[in-house]
């Protein structure tokens, strides 16, 4: 090889070179040294001693913080002491790797390499792993790594606390041998989906065996691993949670949701469900099908006289009464407080739902002895059948009330069928029907305001808007007869708009942080316009949107529940509160929490009622831990004695409402009993 050609390739490598001959002295180096040790060009020139360079270094004290061994061979330079392979730092950081390599004819060749990028990588590297191994053998999560054959390489020692399994034993296992088979084509299908896209991860909850056999429920969160440099998946990383406590208490909420907790029946909303299914079913098959309204005679008396624990044994009594005379097929629900509902289906005739009437009646009416006393007490029961295809299930349970009406007057402890030709009774809802829209023009209706206060301190945040109606002839109308009247008529949309704009002129001379409440009905969001109407009152009155809370049920959201739920967003978006009222009672609270972000949750008067008993009382304590974790606050409904205020608080109620603090109030009374009491002035949660 050619002089030239040799200059060339030892000052193109990377790396720094000097050859020293058997008396030291330089004979061969390259530029790349002189950067590398930072020294002085004429140190290595013409056949320079090695040791000038040792000494510059020393001279600069690289060498002082080295240990005795490698430090008295870089400075003596003694053959007997040479290190042929080590690494040092210079002091601007640089970590030189150097190799000295004896020459046959005398002498020693010096390679410098700079691996301080190399090092700090190895480092960062080392790092990472110690940093994951810490987090994966002191997580309760299990970690695992795998290939995309979802062969586990990894496993983290939570395994062995979650699944029972020693990590060693699930190495090389793959990932779905231990998925329930009722998850394993869920599983397949989103990893076969995540392998496609680029994120490539999917979060999923499913059964794992457990070493013992049985299942835990997991929340597997599963990520495809990519290769940097190219991008293509090499394996996948898992996070599998154990949530089997969560699922648990999500199936005791639900069981909750859906059955009544005093007596163990289904509650209004799993009744509701049932119905709609029967009567779809009656109408395919052209089958028979009923339902009666229940209300016990006499129930309050033996409730006021004895107590609310005997109240709740004779419930209970009586749900195992009319349970025995039923068919295993039929469904009986308890809707609140002392009102049964029962769904018969698979009737050979119509009459036979009659029959049961009558045998429920002899069941409940059988003296009972509670205490020590010997009591009794009937039950008056409306019957509606659906037999035609374009009855509602509102329109059935609204027979079947009616018909529980007449059997009341009629003086109860009998059945009542619902007869759509009852002249005097369908005359005087016509009549009530036609009044209604005068009585708007001519300001019959009013609004009374029932106070929300702080369950604690008593300061008052809120005023709920009931309207009255005290007709010319009638005198005073029930709500429960003209709201459901309005909204069949539709005229509830006009009577709404009246409330809104009423409610806010009269809101607006209370003090800045006190709210007002106006309920809203199926049919003023169902036929649109809501929303006009709320801005209409709002700009009328000069009232902060802020300062207007409107209260839906949980029927309002069963019908067209997108575009009502467009509506209420809407709404919330410029600043209106939207409040879920008698929540429980409906159809699937859970479900709607989870897609409306609600303002407050006012649970229903009948967990008030009851909340002396403990199923009662958790229930509560459930519905307030939801609201906390969602930031809703909780109104209890209802409250009318000091021990239900200490037991609403005791579940940790917020906010209250019921007449132990005030009945509804007239405009002018309301105004009254807020200069009267304390305000809080940051403005109500």
């Amino acid at each position: 090889m050619s002089k030239m050609r040799f200059r060339t390739i030892l000052e193109h490598i990377d790396q720094g070179l000097i050859m020293t001959d058997a008396n030291d002295c330089v004979r061969v180096y390259n530029q790349r040294v002189l950067q590398m040790l930072n020294v002085p060009e004429n140190l290595l020139r013409g056949g320079a001693a090695f040791a000038n360079v040792r000494n510059c270094q020393a001279a600069r004290g690289e060498f002082a913080h080295l240990p005795q061994p490698l430090r008295r061979w870089l400075e003596e330079g003694d053959s007997d002491s040479m290190i042929e392979d080590y690494e040092r730092s210079r002091p601007d950081g640089t970590v030189l790797h150097v190799r000295t390599v004896p020459i046959p004819e005398g002498g020693l060749v010096r390679t410098f390499t700079d691996v301080t990028q190399r090092n700090a990588a190895e480092a960062a590297l080392r790092d990472s792993e110690r940093r994951f191994r810490l987090l994966a053998e002191n997580s309760n999560d299990i970690f695992i790594l795998g290939d995309l054959d979802l062969r586990r390489l990894y496993v983290s020692p939570a395994v062995r606390t979650v699944l029972g399994y020693e990590p060693e034993e699930l190495v090389g296992s793959v990932q779905l041998e231990h998925v329930h088979p009722d998850e394993q084509n869920m599983f397949t299908e989103l990893w076969t989906k995540a392998q496609g896209e680029r994120e490539g991860r999917f979060v999923a909850s499913m059964r794992y065996q457990h070493k013992a056999g049985h299942h835990v429920w997991l929340e597997a969160s599963v990520r495809v691993v990519r290769e940097p440099s190219d991008d293509r998946a090499i394996g996948y990383v898992a996070a599998l949670r154990d949530i089997s406590e969560r699922r648990r208490a999500e199936e005791q909420i639900r069981y909750l949701a859906l059955h009544d907790a005093l007596t163990g029946l289904p509650n209004r909303a799993l009744f509701w469900d049932r119905l709609d299914q029967a009567v779809a079913q009656g109408h395919r098959t052209h089958g028979f099908v009923a339902m009666l309204a229940c209300d016990l005679d006499r129930f309050k008396a033996v409730n006021d006289s004895l107590g609310h624990p005997a109240g709740d044994a004779l419930l209970r009594l009586v749900a195992d009464r009319m349970t025995a005379v039923l068919r295993p097929y039929d469904t009986l629900a308890r809707l609140g407080g002392d009102e049964f509902a029962v769904l018969l289906t698979h009737l050979d005739l119509p009459s036979n739902a009659t029959h049961l009437a009558e045998q429920l009646i002899a069941a409940v009416s059988q003296p009972v002895t509670l205490e020590g006393r010997t009591v009794e007490v009937g039950i008056s029961i409306g019957l509606t059948l659906a037999l035609k295809r374009d009855v509602s299930t509102d329109e059935i349970f609204k027979r079947a009330d009616i018909a529980l009406y007449e059997a009341k007057a009629a003086g109860g402890n009998m059945c009542r069928e619902f007869e759509a030709n009852v002249g005097v009774r369908i005359a005087l809802r016509s009549q009530l029907a036609l009044d209604m829209g005068e009585a708007i023009r001519r300001g019959e209706f009013r609004l009374f305001y029932q106070p929300v206060v702080d369950a604690t301190t008593g300061v008052v945040l809120s005023f709920e808007a009931l309207m009255r109606w005290r007709h010319p002839v009638h005198g005073e109308i029930s709500p429960g007869i003209f709201i459901p009247l309005a909204e069949e008529t539709g005229l509830i949309v006009l009577l709404g708009s009246w409330a809104l704009q009423e409610a806010c002129r009269v809101a607006v001379d209370w003090p800045d942080p006190i709210r007002v409440a106006v309920n809203v009905s199926v049919v003023q969001l169902r036929r649109g316009g809501l929303e006009a109407a709320v801005l209409l009152a709002l700009a009328t009155s000069g009232l902060s949107p802020t300062r207007l809370k409107l209260e839906v049920t949980e029927s309002v959201l069963v019908h067209d529940a997108d575009s009502v739920l467009a509506s209420l967003h809407a709404l919330r978006a410029r600043g209106v509160r939207i409040a879920l009222d008698d929540f429980g009672t409906g159809y699937s609270s859970l479900g709607y929490l989870r897609i409306f972000p609600f303002d407050e949750i006012k649970l229903d008067r009948t967990f008030v009622n009851d909340i002396a008993r403990a199923d009662s009382a958790a229930i509560v304590r459930a519905v307030v831990g939801i609201g906390e974790r969602l930031g809703m606050g909780i109104v209890a409904e209802g409250v009318e004695t000091a021990e239900q205020l200490s037991l609403v608080r005791r579940e940790g109620c917020a906010q209250i409402q019921g007449f132990l603090i005030s009945q509804p109030l007239p405009a002018h009374e309301a105004a009254l009993y807020l200069a009267a009491s304390p305000i809080l002035c940051d403005g109500p949660g």
